[in-house]
């Protein structure tokens, strides 16, 4: 981890980043037992309105909803993930394709000289590609920060007692240097499982068409019996790649073409997936193990709070390993590299109750709320975080997501109802047009930052945070209707409005708050500060005279004026007439 070049930080400190000014905090948080539900109506609100997907799973009566969000539990026992599902953060949107090289060739590469095998294949379409094709990313045709992608060539019945060649045809195109990796590997049998034996190993982005022949000795082969296995590996670090926008490719990562393999001379494998089909031998995964690991369980242990959980509830784990010791449970966090940053994510969130569409007002908050079971060891750096996206009309994706950073962890051993207010992150996600928005995505993060095994805290401890009973709501006015939130302290008023050529803005906050009155065009462009300093609790007055921060006259329309401290903001539309 000590590969560092100027303004880059090593992989751990990279995802640490996504943590920087870490508050260790319980507030908001109150034991409750779990699977617990308010019957319906109770402390419930004419203006609190709870969030659904519009249509399919997750929208308003699917299975895993109920009158005020999602339970994940369905008819008959079964689980209901109702439209949320697992990410892996550290391999989001990875895996290794059979793609058509035309899309390569269109990204200003080319793999035509891997001519097919067949004389009868007039093109060559199809190739072996690692690449993510998540169109929302930076470059939707790229890779992504910490990957780890195999594909794995099973030579199971053909025992090594000479050696294995592989000859294929290759494209890479990845930053460079000591951080990103195409390599060739084979499986070494210890405990935990690992690829070892590097044969080859590239790095470099020159987009140079390659041919390559690697030999591997039989030695190599000693503990793997009847089963053999080599690997084609690219490995990438923490940063600049396709995903962030920061190494732009025209490749990807890796394009694999032509590929053969033989066992003691023998030829056992020969494709150039010119028939559109990955051969039976050959496996596509992440390491170490494929896919994500945020998925719904039941029947999970509980520590001392509840010896088992029989509904259904979300838990994110990033390996098939021991459950330190929990009984009956062979899943697990490793600790340590590859570091889990696992979250499960909604749908797009766009209606309310009654299919009514997403409707955001100048008094209104958005509240995150999940019932989250703890028993997590402060010292062994497991964090759960939240994060909140925002889509705008029109748009296909959601803007960044966006979270306050406070990370929560705890050894209540029982569990809790957190609510947060997520209004100003939204803005923040919208890029300021708040009045634009139509859906909201929502995620709960687990990051693992811990560098090593700690069976001896985590006897008759429960694996992971658990999620379940998760709301997204609308609160319109009084927050007292939105348990363990504090109430708006905020007034924000202008008269006259609509205006020409002043209005004047009336607000207040309690007294010796840093706060904050500025003015917004409906692009999100700040265009004008009104006041900034401490707050004297009482009634205090700002005019705008329709004129940016330099003073010039702006254009007739509507502006936003948001008064802002540290915890929470109001919003108040204007109009400006000429």
């Amino acid at each position: 981890m000590g590969r560092t070049p100027a303004g880059r930080p090593p992989l751990a400190l990279a995802s640490l980043a996504l943590l920087v000014g870490l508050l260790a905090s319980g507030a908001g948080e109150t034991p409750r037992p779990a699977e617990e539900l308010p019957p319906p109506g109770a402390g419930a609100r004419t203006d609190t309105l709870f969030l659904f997907a519009a249509e399919g799973p997750g929208s308003p009566g699917s299975p895993g909803t109920d009158a005020r969000g999602f339970t994940f539990d369905g008819p008959a026992g079964e689980a209901a993930p109702a439209g949320w599902h697992g990410v892996d953060l550290t391999d989001e949107g990875v895996h290794w394709q059979l793609a058509s090289t035309a899309i390569c060739a269109g990204t200003g590469t080319d793999m035509s000289p891997a001519q097919p095998f067949d004389p009868g294949d007039t093109h060559n379409d199809f190739a072996l590609w690692c690449g993510g094709d998540d169109p929302c990313w930076a470059d939707p045709l790229g890779y992504g920060n910490d990957w780890d992608q195999l594909v794995v060539i099973d030579l199971t019945g053909h025992p090594v007692t000479d050696s294995v060649r592989l000859d294929l045809a290759y494209r890479s195109d990845f930053e460079g240097g000591d951080y990103d990796y195409f390599s060739v590997a084979v499986k070494v049998w210890v405990t935990p499982i690992r690829w070892d034996g590097v044969f080859f190993n590239h790095t470099g982005s020159d987009r140079t068409f390659r041919e390559l022949s690697v030999s591997i000795p039989a030695l190599e082969f000693d503990d793997m019996a009847e089963r053999p296995q080599v690997a084609l590996r690219f490995t990438s670090d923490g940063g600049w790649s396709d995903e962030d926008g920061s190494y732009l490719s025209d490749v990807g990562a890796v394009w694999i073409d032509n590929l053969r393999v033989s066992v003691d001379g023998e030829e056992v494998l020969a494709t150039d997936f010119e028939d559109g089909i990955v051969p039976a031998r050959l496996s596509l995964i992440a390491y170490p193990a494929a896919g994500d690991f945020a998925q719904l369980y039941q029947g999970l242990y509980q520590g001392n709070a509840d010896p088992v959980n029989e509904s259904f509830v979300w838990a994110c784990f990033d390996s098939l390993t021991s459950a330190y010791e929990a009984p009956g449970y062979e899943f697990g966090i490793v600790r340590g590299p590859p570091y889990v940053d696992n979250a499960i994510e909604s749908p797009p969130l766009a209606v309310d109750g009654s299919g009514a569409p997403l409707a955001l007002g100048p008094a209104t908050r958005v509240l995150l709320r999940a019932d989250i079971y703890w028993d997590l060891s402060i010292s062994d750096l497991i964090f759960v975080a939240w994060e909140i996206g925002a889509r705008l009309t029109g748009q296909p994706c959601p803007g960044s997501f966006h979270s306050n950073n406070t990370v929560y962890y705890g050894e209540l051993q029982d569990w809790t109802t957190s609510t947060w207010d997520v209004t100003d992150y939204l803005w923040e996600s919208a890029g300021g047009q708040f009045w634009h928005i139509d859906a909201v995505t929502a995620r709960l993060r687990v990051v693992d930052m811990y560098g090593e095994w700690g069976f001896g805290y985590w006897e008759e401890r429960n694996q992971a945070p658990y999620f379940d009973n998760i709301r997204l709501m609308l609160v319109e006015g009084d927050l007292t209707a939105a348990p363990a939130v504090p109430a708006a302290n905020l007034a924000l008023s202008a008269q006259p409005n609509p205006f020409n050529p002043a209005t004047e803005l009336r607000f207040s906050a309690p007294a010796d708050a840093p706060v904050r009155l500025d003015i917004f065009d409906l692009a999100g462009r700040r265009v004008a500060t009104l006041f900034e300093g401490p707050a004297t609790g009482g009634e205090q007055r700002a005019t705008w005279i329709g004129r940016d921060g330099r003073g010039n006259p702006l254009p007739a329309g509507v502006y936003l004026a948001r008064l802002k401290t540290a915890d929470e903001f109001s919003a108040l539309k204007l109009l400006l007439l000429k």
